[in-house]
Protein backbone atom coordinates (compact mmCIF):
# COMPACT_ATOMS: atom_id res chain seq x y z
CA UNK A 1 0.00 0.00 0.00
CA UNK A 2 0.84 3.64 -0.34
CA UNK A 3 1.75 4.00 3.35
CA UNK A 4 3.35 0.65 4.15
CA UNK A 5 7.35 1.51 4.30
CA UNK A 6 9.97 -0.77 3.85
CA UNK A 7 13.64 -0.14 4.43
CA UNK A 8 12.82 3.88 3.94
CA UNK A 9 16.46 4.87 3.30
CA UNK A 10 16.27 9.10 2.05
CA UNK A 11 13.78 11.97 1.95
CA UNK A 12 14.91 14.91 -0.36
CA UNK A 13 12.65 18.10 -0.51
CA UNK A 14 12.41 20.97 -3.59
CA UNK A 15 10.73 23.14 -1.02
CA UNK A 16 7.66 21.83 -2.12
CA UNK A 17 7.45 18.25 -2.86
CA UNK A 18 8.68 15.55 -0.58
CA UNK A 19 10.68 12.12 -2.12
CA UNK A 20 10.93 9.31 -0.21
CA UNK A 21 13.14 6.22 -1.43
CA UNK A 22 11.59 3.09 0.16
CA UNK A 23 14.43 0.35 -0.65
CA UNK A 24 12.67 -2.82 -0.13
CA UNK A 25 9.51 -2.06 -1.71
CA UNK A 26 11.89 -0.93 -4.59
CA UNK A 27 10.23 2.48 -5.14
CA UNK A 28 10.24 5.91 -4.59
CA UNK A 29 7.32 7.73 -3.34
CA UNK A 30 6.80 11.48 -4.54
CA UNK A 31 4.23 14.02 -2.89
CA UNK A 32 2.90 16.97 -4.65
CA UNK A 33 2.99 18.87 -1.27
CA UNK A 34 5.01 18.08 1.72
CA UNK A 35 2.21 15.76 4.29
CA UNK A 36 0.72 17.26 7.63
CA UNK A 37 -0.78 14.05 8.35
CA UNK A 38 -0.82 10.63 7.46
CA UNK A 39 -1.34 11.61 3.34
CA UNK A 40 -0.63 8.86 0.69
CA UNK A 41 1.92 9.79 -1.76
CA UNK A 42 1.03 11.29 -5.08
CA UNK A 43 3.29 9.19 -7.56
CA UNK A 44 4.79 6.38 -7.17
CA UNK A 45 8.22 5.57 -9.13
CA UNK A 46 9.78 2.00 -9.69
CA UNK A 47 6.51 0.30 -9.62
CA UNK A 48 3.21 0.74 -11.66
CA UNK A 49 1.24 1.55 -8.69
CA UNK A 50 1.39 1.40 -5.01
CA UNK A 51 0.63 -2.57 -4.33
CA UNK A 52 3.27 -3.96 -5.83
CA UNK A 53 7.26 -3.82 -4.83
CA UNK A 54 9.32 -6.21 -7.38
CA UNK A 55 12.40 -5.11 -8.30
CA UNK A 56 13.15 -4.60 -12.03
CA UNK A 57 16.32 -3.37 -14.35
CA UNK A 58 14.57 -1.11 -16.70
CA UNK A 59 13.88 2.36 -17.03
CA UNK A 60 10.60 2.08 -15.21
CA UNK A 61 11.64 -0.04 -12.49
CA UNK A 62 13.84 0.31 -9.36
CA UNK A 63 16.02 -2.19 -7.42
CA UNK A 64 16.97 -1.59 -3.68
CA UNK A 65 16.70 2.48 -4.59
CA UNK A 66 18.84 4.59 -2.27
CA UNK A 67 19.07 8.62 -2.13
CA UNK A 68 16.92 10.89 -4.09
CA UNK A 69 17.27 14.30 -5.06
CA UNK A 70 15.60 17.57 -7.09
CA UNK A 71 17.88 19.44 -8.70
CA UNK A 72 18.03 23.25 -8.88
CA UNK A 73 17.36 23.16 -12.42
CA UNK A 74 14.00 20.72 -11.99
CA UNK A 75 15.72 17.14 -12.91
CA UNK A 76 15.05 14.23 -10.25
CA UNK A 77 17.88 11.51 -9.62
CA UNK A 78 17.93 8.27 -7.68
CA UNK A 79 20.39 6.09 -7.10
CA UNK A 80 19.67 2.64 -8.00
CA UNK A 81 21.83 0.54 -5.49
CA UNK A 82 21.57 -2.73 -7.15
CA UNK A 83 21.41 -2.04 -11.04
CA UNK A 84 24.41 0.13 -10.33
CA UNK A 85 23.27 3.33 -11.95
CA UNK A 86 21.98 6.76 -11.12
CA UNK A 87 18.31 7.09 -12.65
CA UNK A 88 17.85 10.81 -13.89
CA UNK A 89 14.30 12.40 -14.86
CA UNK A 90 15.00 15.90 -16.84
CA UNK A 91 11.77 16.42 -14.92
CA UNK A 92 10.07 15.84 -11.83
CA UNK A 93 7.80 12.98 -12.70
CA UNK A 94 4.14 13.32 -12.35
CA UNK A 95 2.47 10.00 -13.19
CA UNK A 96 3.01 6.38 -11.65
CA UNK A 97 5.40 4.43 -13.16
CA UNK A 98 6.87 6.72 -15.12
CA UNK A 99 10.09 5.69 -16.75
CA UNK A 100 13.76 7.71 -15.91
CA UNK A 101 15.06 9.42 -19.12
CA UNK A 102 18.22 7.80 -18.87
CA UNK A 103 20.59 6.00 -16.48
CA UNK A 104 24.17 7.03 -15.71
CA UNK A 105 26.06 3.57 -15.54
CA UNK A 106 30.37 3.46 -15.64
CA UNK A 107 32.92 0.59 -15.14
CA UNK A 108 34.03 2.29 -11.74
CA UNK A 109 30.22 2.70 -10.11
CA UNK A 110 28.96 -0.49 -8.14
CA UNK A 111 26.30 -0.22 -5.54
CA UNK A 112 25.60 3.95 -5.63
CA UNK A 113 24.34 4.36 -2.16
CA UNK A 114 24.55 8.08 -2.50
CA UNK A 115 23.62 11.30 -4.75
CA UNK A 116 24.09 14.54 -4.97
CA UNK A 117 23.58 17.71 -7.59
CA UNK A 118 23.18 21.36 -8.55
CA UNK A 119 22.16 20.38 -11.90
CA UNK A 120 25.47 21.08 -13.33
CA UNK A 121 27.98 19.02 -10.89
CA UNK A 122 26.96 15.23 -10.21
CA UNK A 123 28.53 13.27 -7.12
CA UNK A 124 28.08 9.89 -6.49
CA UNK A 125 29.25 7.47 -3.78
CA UNK A 126 30.28 4.05 -5.33
CA UNK A 127 30.36 2.14 -1.64
CA UNK A 128 30.93 -1.07 -4.09
CA UNK A 129 34.05 0.24 -5.13
CA UNK A 130 34.99 2.46 -2.26
CA UNK A 131 35.01 5.38 -3.87
CA UNK A 132 33.21 8.78 -4.62
CA UNK A 133 33.21 9.75 -8.64
CA UNK A 134 32.52 13.19 -9.40
CA UNK A 135 31.39 14.76 -13.01
CA UNK A 136 31.88 18.60 -13.26
CA UNK A 137 29.32 18.90 -16.20
CA UNK A 138 26.18 17.11 -15.66
CA UNK A 139 26.30 13.96 -18.12
CA UNK A 140 23.39 14.05 -21.02
CA UNK A 141 23.70 10.50 -21.44
CA UNK A 142 24.78 7.39 -19.26
CA UNK A 143 27.96 6.67 -21.24
CA UNK A 144 29.51 9.97 -19.77
CA UNK A 145 32.59 8.56 -17.79
CA UNK A 146 33.34 11.26 -14.74
CA UNK A 147 35.93 13.73 -14.43
CA UNK A 148 37.15 12.33 -11.90
CA UNK A 149 37.10 9.30 -8.64
CA UNK A 150 37.83 9.96 -5.11
CA UNK A 151 39.34 7.21 -3.99
CA UNK A 152 41.78 5.60 -1.08
CA UNK A 153 43.06 7.62 2.17
CA UNK A 154 40.37 5.56 4.20
CA UNK A 155 37.02 5.35 2.19
CA UNK A 156 35.34 2.19 3.30
CA UNK A 157 32.28 2.34 2.13
CA UNK A 158 30.64 5.33 1.16
CA UNK A 159 26.92 5.75 1.63
CA UNK A 160 25.35 9.47 1.33
CA UNK A 161 26.38 12.61 0.21
CA UNK A 162 25.68 16.30 0.28
CA UNK A 163 26.53 19.49 -0.60
CA UNK A 164 26.32 22.96 -0.21
CA UNK A 165 27.86 23.79 -3.77
CA UNK A 166 31.50 24.93 -1.64
CA UNK A 167 31.81 21.69 1.01
CA UNK A 168 31.22 18.21 -0.18
CA UNK A 169 30.32 15.81 2.82
CA UNK A 170 29.90 11.77 2.42
CA UNK A 171 28.68 9.88 4.92
CA UNK A 172 30.80 6.93 5.49
CA UNK A 173 29.82 3.88 7.30
CA UNK A 174 33.05 1.82 7.29
CA UNK A 175 36.09 3.95 6.86
CA UNK A 176 39.15 2.21 7.03
CA UNK A 177 40.50 4.38 8.93
CA UNK A 178 40.49 6.24 12.69
CA UNK A 179 38.42 9.10 10.54
CA UNK A 180 34.97 6.78 10.89
CA UNK A 181 32.01 8.61 9.93
CA UNK A 182 31.93 11.79 7.32
CA UNK A 183 34.40 13.12 4.94
CA UNK A 184 34.54 16.46 4.41
CA UNK A 185 36.37 18.56 1.29
CA UNK A 186 35.75 21.97 0.94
Amino acid sequence: GALLFNHPRSLASDGTRLALSDGNNNRVLIWSTAPTANTPPDVVLGQADFDHNAPGSGLAQLRWPGQVVFTADGKFLVADSYNDRVLVWLAVPTSNGKAADFAITSASLRWPWGVWSDGTRLVVSSTGTASVLVWTSFPQSGTIAPSFVIAGGGIGTPRTVTSNSTALIVGDHNANSSNVGNWWWT
